[in-house]
């Protein structure tokens, strides 16, 4: 995932994965659910748009087809 920090966005790139359901889990540092998504994945780009969410460490959560789930760790810059 990059850019790492991120600002208002986080791109995600699914070389081999097209046409195959993924899913996201976005967790805070206090280990709070603060975004769940699914879809469908139609280019091997991905941009999720997190302009909403404040500044601080995150954990982004993914699985995409039955492949086993990855935690990556994002950091929020303002």
């Amino acid at each position: 995932s990059f850019p790492n920090p991120f600002n208002r966005f986080i791109a995600l790139t699914f070389d081999g994965f097209v046409n195959q359901e993924v899913s996201f889990e976005l967790y805070d540092a206090a280990g709070r659910l603060v975004y769940q998504y699914e879809q469908v994945v139609e280019d091997i780009y991905l941009r999720l748009e997190m302009e909403p969410l404040p500044v601080g460490v995150y954990f982004l959560r993914y699985q995409v087809g039955e492949q086993e789930a990855q935690t990556v760790r994002l950091v929020r810059a303002d």
